[in-house]
């Protein structure tokens, strides 16, 4: 039986720290309520808010800063391609101007000594 009463005035004294706890976590609710209407409440409120918008403007600009360097890799991709395909049209131009300024040749001027196709020579010939 003392075993239960002094689990009971356990209990109690727990109860009563418990009771005291949230006592005071509603007198220091108040306080910041009230701390929070004064002028250095309104200072300190600004300041946090202040420091929130910083970490957000650090956050942005990390972003911005990322998506800025792929922007760049990928127009230097762009402009790679398109130098690739810039000296691929010459080159092609190139060999446009020399196969139209060969002389007229009745097997073609397509089937040069140097072109791959110049196997197909004997089987375009007639008969």
């Amino acid at each position: 039986m003392s075993k239960v009463l002094e689990h009971s005035d356990a209990l109690g004294d727990e109860t009563d720290k418990l009771k005291k706890n949230a006592e005071g976590a509603a007198v220091a609710d108040q306080a910041k309520k009230a701390f929070a209407s004064t002028e250095a409440g309104l200072i300190d409120d600004v300041r946090q808010l202040t420091k929130e918008i910083e970490k957000q403007n650090d956050a942005l600009l990390t972003n911005s800063e990322r998506l800025n360097i792929k922007a760049k890799e990928d127009l230097r991709g762009l402009q790679k391609r398109r130098a690739d395909l810039t000296q691929e049209l010459a080159t092609a131009r190139e060999n446009e101007k020399r196969s139209n300024d060969a002389p007229g040749d009745p097997e073609g001027a397509w089937l040069s000594a140097a072109s791959p196709h110049r196997e197909l020579l004997p089987t375009l010939r007639p008969g």
